[in-house]
């Protein structure tokens, strides 16, 4: 049988709400340049004007899985 890899992520944590606009868009910004070359992308550039706010979770503890 010729079936994709599935991967699972199951996690437990601590999460916390970052509005500060300044902070929003320096942690985007590097988030986003971890999937595009460049912030010019039409993607990169409609998530740039539609986030206003991060979540940021630190994990307690988490399980990962492969079938």
């Amino acid at each position: 049988i010729n079936a994709p890899n599935i991967f699972g992520v199951m996690g437990q944590g601590n999460a916390k709400l970052i509005k500060d606009i300044r902070t929003v868009l320096r942690l985007e910004k590097k988030i986003l340049l971890r999937y595009f070359k460049d912030l010019n992308n039409k993607s990169a550039k409609e998530i740039l004007d539609d986030t206003d706010c991060i979540i940021e979770i630190v994990p307690k503890k988490y399980a990962v899985w492969k079938y």
